[in-house]
């Protein structure tokens, strides 16, 4: 009995706990959704969710970074694009939301 109150209170009305939503954004910060990969279980479809959208943003900018010639200014360039949308959709994933990609979002 004392564990399922234990499980009551790290579980919100949406019936995601507070470890799940964590990890869901991490995956969104550079590399995190390998975190997200190795820390969910198959189930666990929030998580596993926001881990394929955090490869989906992060691979493109490091393969642009790469690839594009142009030095600090084009890494500038795309770093100003990612930083913002990694901190929108980690928010979004820390807030309980699934708020999908633009274009490629409905696929995953």
């Amino acid at each position: 009995m004392p564990e399922d109150r234990d499980e009551k209170l790290y579980e919100r009305k949406d019936g995601l706990r507070n470890h799940e939503r964590f990890i869901a954004a991490l995956c969104y910060a550079p590399f995190g959704f390998i975190l997200g990969f190795i820390l969910s279980d198959d189930r666990d479809i929030f998580v596993r969710f926001h881990a394929k959208q955090g490869i989906c943003i992060f691979v493109p900018y490091i393969v642009l970074a790469i690839l594009v010639p142009g030095g600090f200014l084009v890494w500038l360039g795309l770093a100003l694009i990612y930083i913002p949308m990694a901190l929108w959709f980690g928010f979004q994933a820390f807030s309980g939301e699934r708020p999908p990609l633009p274009f490629i979002g409905k696929y995953l």
